[in-house]
């Protein structure tokens, strides 16, 4: 009896260093390309089709498309920096499309100075006058798949900030939009 089939195997096929839009440093890297290989009596023999491939960071294992190692660090930062809405002055966290307060989607244009209102109800930040950061397109492709959470999950009855990762007990209505104490990001509840 011949026992033949097909198994995933990774590579490390380069190593660097580069901005990890986790550790928000400058890190060591492996670049790791998995392919499917066909096996003979369960020895992988040889490759068959490559799956994909990915970047891994030495410093804290967070994996990331390889089009991040063609952003540059401003823009990481850019990508994981909370945005304030133009319509009702809001902060909100990068994650968010539109705005958790008012539901706009007005953003800062990259490269265009805009002035930044502040609404009554914001936290107490100076208004001023901003240039957004310009993003390349593959910061743009790979801005879904920057990681901001940290691992841990908030405690239960507590929230956690998705840009400074602050925990706070919430006062009052625990499904009330809330803003964070410590940097002013107004953020959703989160589901215990």
């Amino acid at each position: 009896m011949i026992i033949w089939g097909s198994t995933g195997k990774e590579k490390s096929v380069g190593a660097g260093r580069f901005f990890c839009p986790r550790c928000m440093a400058q890190a060591g890297y492996r670049h790791v390309r998995v392919s499917r290989y066909f096996t003979l009596y369960f020895i992988p023999l040889f490759p068959m089709e490559t799956l994909g491939e990915y970047v891994q960071c030495n410093a804290c294992s967070g994996q990331f498309k390889t089009e991040v190692l063609r952003i540059s660090p401003d823009e990481i930062k850019a990508l994981t920096s909370p945005w304030r809405c133009l319509g009702c002055g809001n902060l909100n966290a990068p994650g968010e499309e539109r705005c958790i307060n008012c539901g706009g989607v007005e953003r800062a244009v990259p490269g265009v100075p805009v002035a930044i209102p502040v609404a009554a109800s914001a936290p107490a930040i100076p208004t001023t006058t901003a240039t957004a950061p310009a993003a390349s397109p593959a910061a743009q492709a790979a801005a879904e798949d920057v990681p901001v959470l940290p691992a841990t999950p908030p405690a239960e009855g507590s929230h956690q900030c998705p840009v400074c990762s602050a925990r706070f007990d919430p006062e009052g209505d625990g499904d009330a939009l809330m803003p964070c104490p410590h940097c002013g990001v107004t953020m959703r509840p989160v589901a215990q």
